[in-house]
Order: structure tokens, then sequence, then C-alpha cells
């Protein structure tokens, strides 16, 4: 009887056979392992976790095979042998790469406002310049149109006196807007400014509706927004309330005396001193000059310590001294009117400014270039 063969293959042999190219089984029969082995050689290596190009155990010999070069005798493998991959874990790592790319790209050109909707602002963003936009007069009577102007010059003339708004666009710059159907960003950016408050208003016999928002410069987002509905002696102090409730919403530091500014409230005629400001803006019309004087006397019936009751009719009085009666009574009564208006409230730009115009008028060149710098430095702070 012949030996029984052994059962055990020697794996280097057998590698080698089956490495060695076509082989014949017999006449006329040839195969060729070429197909077979490289697939054999992918499955064992989808097993082993080893990879074509940095190989542990196959190594792949360019035009003439596959060589097994992991150590066989016990020796130790000079480098360590990798885990078999998980397929399926690299295919959605590399599907969450693919939707990070995408939503990256989207938020990145903020494509249908998706940084707002996916990442909501946390902090309010950093105001500190604005531009109040003419109040929009929803009463439909033009009579009424001096209402709307007063509470413009209110506004501009509020939110000035707070230092945290380092720049606020004077009236006559913020007046040319009046009516304009311009996007919102494009006037902040013509004006410069990161923000802008509009509003409209509607009267009635006895009381009166204020809509404002504030209004982002570059995104138009509504970073604040309020109604109010006041009887008109409270009107006055209602402009001093809105610029309170932006201050909050903002977050803005306050000084102590801005803080008990804003916590003020004084009784006022509004619609004298309301006409007085709308008035007070034809600067050098005579006969304009003299009804807003009125005005504003009328309105420092009701309170006669109103500051800027005070600065408004200082104003029109250095205006009227200059252009109208130029004598020395005239002047000191104006001049009475500002220093007055200061020891009320120290930095209101007003007072400083119609100071600046007294002066001026009487040649005092020196210290009128002082008070209308003072204003404008209080103004900007």
């Amino acid at each position: 009887m012949a030996p029984r063969s052994s059962s055990k293959v020697n794996p280097i042999r057998s590698w080698r056979c089956y490495s060695s190219g076509p082989a014949t089984l017999g006449p006329g029969t040839f195969v060729d392992f070429e197909h077979s082995i490289n697939t054999a050689v992918k499955r064992l290596r989808e097993i082993l976790g080893d990879s074509a190009d940095s190989p542990h155990f196959i190594e792949t010999l360019p035009r003439r095979g596959y060589r097994f070069i992991y150590p066989v005798n016990g020796a130790q493998a000079v480098a360590p042998v990798r885990p078999p991959v998980r397929w399926w874990l690299a295919r959605w790592v590399v599907a969450l790469l693919g939707i990070s790319v995408v939503l990256g790209i989207l938020l990145a050109a903020n494509f249908g406002s998706l940084r707002r909707r996916l990442l909501p602002a946390s902090v309010s963003p950093r105001i500190e310049s604005l531009a109040v936009l003419p109040v929009v007069n929803l009463t439909g009577d033009p009579a009424q149109e001096y209402f709307a102007d007063g509470i413009t010059e209110e506004l501009i003339i509020e939110f000035s006196r707070v230092r945290a708004f380092k720049r606020v666009i004077p009236r006559t710059s913020a007046m040319a807007y009046k009516g304009a159907k311009k996007p919102l960003s494009e006037i902040a950016r013509e004006l410069g400014v990161d923000a802008v408050v509009e509003a409209s208003l509607l009267q009635t016999q006895w009381q009166v509706r204020i809509t404002v928002r504030l209004i982002n410069g570059t995104t138009e987002q509504s970073l604040w927004a309020d109604r109010y509905e006041r009887s008109l002696s409270e009107v006055p102090t209602l402009c001093t309330r809105v610029v309170g409730a932006v201050a909050k919403q903002l977050a803005l530091t306050l000084t102590p005396a801005e803080k008990t500014w804003l916590a003020s409230v004084r009784p006022v005629n509004p619609e004298a001193y309301l006409r007085g400001r709308a008035l007070d803006a034809n600067f050098d019309n005579p006969e304009k000059l003299r009804i807003a004087r009125t005005q504003f006397e009328r309105a420092l019936q009701a309170d006669s310590e109103y500051p800027l009751a005070l600065a408004g009719l200082a104003g029109v009085e250095a205006r009227y001294c200059r252009n109208v009666e130029l004598s020395e009574a005239c002047l000191q009564r104006a001049e009475a009117l500002a220093v007055h208006a200061l020891a009320r409230d120290p930095n209101l730009a007003l007072a400083h400014v119609a100071l600046g115009h007294i002066y001026g008028t009487r040649s005092r060149l020196r210290a009128c270039r002082k008070r209308t710098a003072q204003g404008r430095r209080t103004r900007s702070q």
C-alpha cells in the first residue's frame, strides 16, 4: 500500500505555486490563475485589514506577482498589524464629510438667510452709530407733518445724548431720506451707520400711536421693535423711553447721569414743543424763528426747567439775534437761556451749539470754536 500523503500543505510552497503564473494540468488543458489569484489576494487583504499602498501581509511586486511579507518564524513584525477596516464606517465618514462641505458652502453664501436660521444671534450686535429716519405720518393730514418732523428731531437729540452711540446722523442728513424708497441696507451704507431707526405716527384727537423699529444696517434684521399708545402730553417723554428701551436691548453701558435722565419724566406741552422743534430747522427764516420762539415759550409754561425746551429756545434766540435783532440785550437773553439749560444738563449739545452761535456773533471766534467743538463732541459721545 502506498503511503498516505499528508493533508498538511506548506502555505509558502502553495503561495509560490499560485504566484508562478499559468499552470498546465494535463495535455491540452491550460488554466490561467491570474484573475483568480487577484480576487483571492483582494479578499485576503479585506480579511486581514491590509492595504496595497502600505502592506503588512501581502506585497505587490510590479510585473511579477505577490509576496507574503509577514514573518512566519515567530519574529516580531516590523510594523504593527492594523485592525480590519470597517467598510460601513468608512462610508458614513465620507457621507458626513460631504454633508459638512455642502452645509459650509450654504452657510458661507448665506443662502436663504441660512445663517440667521441655523445660527441665531445669542448676543446683540455691536451698534455704535445709527440714523433716525424721518418719522412717517400715517394720519393722512399734511397739517400734522410738523408733528412727525418734531418727533424725528426729538429722537435724534435723545439718541445723541447717549455716549455709547459714537455717531448719530444729524437731522439735515436724515431728512434727505424722507419718502425715500431705497432699501434700508442701502441707506445705512450711504450714511455709514450700523443701524437705522424707523418710526411711524398715527394720531387721533387725544391719543397718538408711534411704532418704532431698530434695524441692523447690514442684514436688515429687526433688532428691536415696539408700539406705544400715549396721550399727547406724553409724546416728548416717549422719545426718552424709546432710547431707554433701545439701550436696554443693546445692553449699552450707561453713565449714572444717563440712567437718571432716562428714568426722568417731565410734564411738557407736546404740541408747542414739537412745533418749536420742527420750526427750529428753518435756521435763518425770521418769521419761522419768531413762531418757533413762541412755541418753545409755550412749552416752558408747563415746566420752566425742561432742559431741551430751554436749549431749543436758546438756539432760536441766538439765530434770531444774529439775523434779525443784532443787539447785546438779545444776545444776553439767549446766553442766559443756554447757561440755564447747561446747568440742568451739562451734556446738552444744543445748548453748547447755541453758545457757539452767540460767541460767533460777538466775534469771539476762539470761544465760538471751543463751544461749537464741545457741542459736536457731546453729540458724538
